[in-house]
């Protein structure tokens, strides 16, 4: 559905360096973050700026008719501020040829119908993006693309996006997703890629690199004081790494039991309240630290 061939571009000190990438309906993640240029990759996807070289294809339309049939969401939604959100919505449609509906109905999909007779300029930036998403949710575009979806996001639409999401990948939409979050990106994606060096390598090749070249354990761990408990880990010998990922802690080391260990003796001699500990896929430094290793892209 969508197609990059031989794609370079470069805006400012970001560059892309003849990337491919076919993709059909799901929901697919670029991992990265801005610095990696996957806000670069998202707006070539979304048809906003053209490649220096290649090109980006959505199912063989017309310039006009995929704007139509995209709906993209940056991390910086700008909407009329002189308008009302339901004439914004009302406006969208017509942009996309779709049949009027209510506002509240649309908005109510992320849980945002209070929004409706709100103005564009009374919003704030996390209930701004929230519309932006409900637009594109509920419209009938074929390809979604979002810069980090749970990022400067109204909590309400938070709560169902991954449900939202995966609903529009299910009836046949081409879901793409830039995040810096491998958890994220594993809750939603059905398969995911990273950006490093201006190319991109699928996170399947990077995980079988890592898993040839050392066998690692990697527990998520979410604590009341994160500082304390870091304190408390640091210098155990079971533990090779930590890195932060949102709100938790990865702890990486050779033998899942003993970092389980090293993690229990950590919140007992800190004091703090354990809230999260599950296996975790490795962090996004690892990713891109593998995947220039591999040599692929």
């Amino acid at each position: 559905m969508i197609r990059a061939e031989s794609v370079t571009a470069r805006a400012g000190s970001l560059r892309l360096s003849s990337v491919n990438l076919t993709l059909g309906a799901g929901v697919h993640a670029i991992l990265g973050g801005p610095s990696d240029g996957v806000p670069l990759l998202l707006a070539l996807l979304a048809g906003r700026i053209r490649p220096r070289r290649g090109s980006v294809r959505l199912l063989e339309l017309s310039p006009e008719d995929r704007r139509a049939s995209t709906a993209y969401v940056p991390l910086d939604v700008r909407l009329p501020e002189a308008l009302r959100v339901d004439e914004v919505l009302a406006f969208a449609a017509t942009v996309r040829k779709e049949a009027a509906t209510y506002a509240t109905h649309r908005l109510g999909h992320l849980g945002l119908s209070a929004l409706a007779e709100r103005r564009v300029a009374s919003l704030t930036r996390p209930e701004t993006r929230a519309v932006a998403m409900a637009e594109a949710l509920t419209s009938n575009a074929r390809a979604i693309i979002v810069d980090e979806p749970f990022v400067l996001l109204d909590p309400r639409a938070a709560a169902v996006l991954a449900v939202r999401l995966r609903e529009k990948a299910k009836d046949g939409a081409c879901v793409v997703v830039g995040t810096a979050s491998p958890r994220d990106a594993s809750d939603l994606a059905d398969d995911a890629f990273v950006l490093t060096g201006g190319s991109l390598t699928p996170v399947s090749l990077i995980e079988a690199n890592l898993a040839s070249r050392r066998g690692q354990a990697r527990l998520h761990v979410r604590v009341s004081n994160t500082s304390a408990f870091l304190a408390k880990l640091s210098g155990d010998e079971a533990v090779s790494e930590t890195h932060q990922d949102r709100l938790d802690v990865v702890v990486v080391g050779a033998d899942g039991v003993r970092i389980a260990a090293a993690v229990a003796r950590a919140v007992l001699e800190s004091g703090v309240d354990l809230e999260l500990l599950v296996p975790d896929a490795p962090t996004l430094p690892e990713l891109q630290a593998a995947s220039r290793a591999t040599g692929t892209g």
